[in-house]
């Protein structure tokens, strides 16, 4: 069985594009990895502290480019075979 699951966690870091979904009532970046834990197509998300609670955390289907920012927090998904 392959499962994927979020092992990397880089705070002050946004990953730039690939959004294809911002996710509502998010509060925090805990939840904001969750809610792409939950979605097999995401790949990476960002969540960005400074931002209403509606537009602040963001999936990715893919694995853009870093970009420095100190009110971002972002993780990508690795595979893991169980």
């Amino acid at each position: 069985v392959t499962t994927r699951s979020n092992i990397t966690w880089m705070m002050d870091w946004d990953l730039v594009g690939y959004d294809y979904l911002s996710v509502s009532h998010v509060s925090d970046a805990l939840s904001c990895r969750a809610a792409c834990d939950r979605e097999m197509k995401c790949r990476a998300w960002t969540y960005v502290s400074n931002r209403p609670t509606n537009d602040n955390c963001f999936l990715k289907t893919g694995i853009p480019r870093l970009e420095y920012d100190p009110a971002c927090t972002s993780g990508v998904k690795q595979s893991n075979i169980e």
